[in-house]
């Protein structure tokens, strides 16, 4: 969590966070970057990840220790698609703090640069993890399949993503996403059929999520129905 309020401009920190600046920032700096933090995190939280970017380099610059400055510097460069960096600062923020809460994150940042080891190594513990939420796990697992559909290991990518919550008594966002997973990794594994069915389920649960709709009526298109 990064803020303890909902949005405004900017919000107040996190107590955690605010006791992570004090211990790193010198007092003459410490209201400088409680202030850049919060706006990046505004920012962040609010969808805008090139205004976060700033006060995020700011922070880091003026107090290169705190490990929360690096964890939010590290999402707004995932937000932007600059996984290099995102895999740097998320990586020091997980050495710093010992938390494993970003680690789908990173691991999809080093899925995106080629360090797919190391990051179906940390969405397997992830999985693993008891102590894990569901719709972590989930995320996890979806990440995972991207792997191994990647490497063209679609019955591998189809059991991951089959051992998740398929069929949930109480729909969330994370069931939206591994349903669309599936239905991805079928229509690359050349079963439009089953990715169809997939699609619909999502379409059906929630019109307009994402593109669902849009490849239903290609892969429409393409059976001629």
């Amino acid at each position: 969590m990064l803020c303890a309020t909902a949005m405004t401009s900017p919000p107040p920190l996190h107590p955690k966070i605010l006791g992570d600046l004090r211990s790193a920032a010198s007092p003459a700096a410490l209201a400088e970057v409680t202030q850049a933090l919060a706006r990046a995190a505004a920012a962040l939280e609010d969808d805008r990840p090139d205004e976060a970017l700033p006060p995020a380099l700011e922070v880091k610059r003026r107090v290169p220790r705190s490990r929360h400055g690096r964890e939010i510097l590290g999402l707004v460069y995932y937000r932007l698609g600059r996984f290099p960096e995102a895999v740097a600062e998320l990586r020091a923020y997980r050495r710093m703090s010992g938390d494993s809460g970003r680690d789908v994150v990173l691991a999809d940042a080093e899925r995106a640069v080629g360090k797919t080891g190391d990051a179906s190594r940390r969405l397997e513990a992830v999985v693993a993890d008891p102590a894990v939420g569901e719709d972590e796990r989930t995320e996890a697992r979806i990440v995972l399949a991207a792997i191994e559909a990647d490497a063209g290991r679609f019955d591998e990518a189809r059991a991951t993503l089959g051992r998740g919550p398929v069929e949930p008594r109480r729909l969330e966002e994370h069931h939206l996403r591994l349903w669309y997973a599936l239905g991805d990794v079928e229509e690359r594994a050349g079963r439009p059929d089953d990715a169809r069915r997939w699609f619909e389920k999502v379409n059906s649960a929630e019109p307009g999520w994402g593109d669902a709709a849009e490849k239903l009526k290609r892969l429409r298109r393409r059976r001629g129905g």
